[in-house]
């Protein structure tokens, strides 16, 4: 029998203890060692992370804010994006808020995050897109990046400290009432077809939909 016979009948019984060599190379080979730290993320999909059906513990979460955030982004499969000086490097002070052995979803994570992130720096986290973006709410209106524009059925996907658009009509009389229930981080635009582009929290934007009863967009 020649020798690159013996090799083929051979191949499958060196496969049973070949994987754990193979893959050691392969990861030496394109210069990413594992580490224990990485293997929560290993098998992070690549489609977008669902964040109502993606679950994570604040044992997670451990250390600075800046360390915090930088977790939470990754968790999401999420660019973090720091407009203005991030916080200070001291301990975020949330855990001793919340179960750190309850699962919470993606979407509760944030908004936990995000109140006490608010309330202690007032700086706040706000998605657009795939990227996750820091910026100082003193500033907000200065830099605020391009923000998710939803339909209002969409609210409710979303955390409620989420900044977020909508396009609703309403009467024009209501504007000012609608600026006040929306909060801090509220704006009304006026379009030339009569609608509005209202700008904030998810949570302000939903109560001013049941307030004034709003059913759908313009």
């Amino acid at each position: 029998m020649g020798l690159v016979e013996a090799m083929r009948k051979s191949f499958p019984l060196l496969m049973l203890f070949a994987p754990a060599c193979l893959l050691s190379a392969a990861e030496t080979a394109l210069g990413v060692p594992f580490r224990e730290a990485d293997k929560y993320y290993l098998q992070k999909p690549k489609t977008p992370v669902a964040w109502d059906k993606t679950f994570v513990t604040f044992s997670e979460f451990r250390g600075s804010w800046s360390s915090t955030i930088q977790t939470f982004a990754k968790v999401a499969g999420m660019e973090l994006i720091t407009i203005n000086p991030p916080p200070d490097h001291n301990v975020c002070g949330i855990y001793d808020k919340v179960d750190g052995s309850k699962f919470y979803s993606l979407k509760e994570a944030f908004d936990i995050i995000n109140e006490k992130l608010l309330g202690a720096t007032h700086h706040t986290l706000i998605r657009s897109g795939d990227i996750l973006y820091l910026i100082s709410a003193d500033e907000l209106y200065d830099a605020l990046p391009r923000l998710d524009r939803l339909a209002l059925r969409d609210l409710r996907g979303r955390g409620n400290t989420e900044i977020v658009e909508i396009v609703v009509r309403f009467d024009p009389d209501h504007q000012g009432q609608v600026k006040k229930w929306l909060g801090e981080f509220g704006l009304v635009i006026p379009q030339e077809n009569g609608g509005f582009v209202l700008q904030g929290t998810v949570a302000s934007l939903t109560l001013c939909a049941r307030l004034f009863r709003w059913n759908e967009e313009p």
